[in-house]
Protein backbone atom coordinates (compact mmCIF):
# COMPACT_ATOMS: atom_id res chain seq x y z
CA UNK A 1 0.00 0.00 0.00
CA UNK A 2 1.58 3.10 -0.80
CA UNK A 3 1.53 6.31 1.91
CA UNK A 4 -1.11 7.72 -0.55
CA UNK A 5 -3.19 5.29 0.06
CA UNK A 6 -2.23 4.91 3.42
CA UNK A 7 -2.79 9.33 3.89
CA UNK A 8 -6.19 8.88 2.28
CA UNK A 9 -7.44 5.54 4.44
CA UNK A 10 -6.64 7.46 7.40
CA UNK A 11 -8.02 10.99 6.46
CA UNK A 12 -11.01 10.00 4.17
CA UNK A 13 -14.49 8.16 4.29
CA UNK A 14 -13.66 4.88 1.76
CA UNK A 15 -16.44 2.76 0.65
CA UNK A 16 -15.28 -1.01 0.32
CA UNK A 17 -16.79 -2.44 -3.06
CA UNK A 18 -18.35 1.27 -3.79
CA UNK A 19 -17.43 1.87 -7.50
CA UNK A 20 -18.54 -0.06 -10.65
CA UNK A 21 -15.70 -0.23 -13.16
CA UNK A 22 -17.40 -1.14 -16.61
CA UNK A 23 -14.83 -1.85 -18.48
CA UNK A 24 -13.41 -5.05 -15.49
CA UNK A 25 -17.00 -5.67 -14.96
CA UNK A 26 -16.02 -5.73 -10.97
CA UNK A 27 -15.50 -3.11 -8.44
CA UNK A 28 -13.14 -1.25 -6.34
CA UNK A 29 -12.80 0.85 -3.35
CA UNK A 30 -14.40 4.36 -3.72
CA UNK A 31 -13.11 7.59 -2.37
CA UNK A 32 -15.25 9.61 -0.93
CA UNK A 33 -14.61 13.19 -2.07
CA UNK A 34 -17.44 14.60 -0.69
CA UNK A 35 -21.14 14.65 0.96
CA UNK A 36 -22.44 13.48 -2.76
CA UNK A 37 -19.18 12.66 -4.63
CA UNK A 38 -17.16 9.37 -5.48
CA UNK A 39 -14.02 8.36 -7.54
CA UNK A 40 -12.46 5.08 -8.16
CA UNK A 41 -9.72 4.60 -5.36
CA UNK A 42 -6.90 3.30 -7.95
CA UNK A 43 -7.69 5.81 -10.68
CA UNK A 44 -6.90 8.56 -8.08
CA UNK A 45 -4.18 6.66 -6.65
CA UNK A 46 -2.97 6.47 -10.61
CA UNK A 47 -3.49 10.14 -11.27
CA UNK A 48 -1.79 11.31 -7.43
CA UNK A 49 1.28 9.10 -7.54
CA UNK A 50 2.63 7.01 -4.02
CA UNK A 51 3.66 10.06 -1.77
CA UNK A 52 1.24 11.49 0.89
CA UNK A 53 0.61 15.08 0.28
CA UNK A 54 2.15 17.50 2.22
CA UNK A 55 -0.15 20.76 1.51
CA UNK A 56 -3.31 20.91 -0.48
CA UNK A 57 -1.16 22.72 -3.08
CA UNK A 58 1.39 20.21 -3.44
CA UNK A 59 -1.58 17.73 -4.39
CA UNK A 60 -3.32 19.93 -7.00
CA UNK A 61 0.35 20.12 -8.51
CA UNK A 62 0.41 16.28 -9.41
CA UNK A 63 -2.36 16.28 -11.47
CA UNK A 64 -5.32 19.08 -13.02
CA UNK A 65 -8.52 17.24 -11.51
CA UNK A 66 -10.19 17.17 -8.52
CA UNK A 67 -8.74 21.04 -6.94
CA UNK A 68 -12.41 21.77 -5.79
CA UNK A 69 -12.40 18.81 -3.65
CA UNK A 70 -8.94 19.44 -2.63
CA UNK A 71 -9.72 22.74 -1.82
CA UNK A 72 -12.59 21.47 0.40
CA UNK A 73 -10.25 19.31 2.15
CA UNK A 74 -8.41 22.20 3.17
CA UNK A 75 -11.39 24.21 4.39
CA UNK A 76 -12.10 21.34 6.42
CA UNK A 77 -8.55 21.08 8.28
CA UNK A 78 -7.83 17.61 6.53
CA UNK A 79 -4.78 18.98 4.50
CA UNK A 80 -2.65 22.70 5.30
Amino acid sequence: MSDLEKWLRGNLPIIKDGYYVEEADSYVDALQLDEISTTSLPFFLEKFGQDAPESAEELKSRANIYHKFIDGWKEQGILN
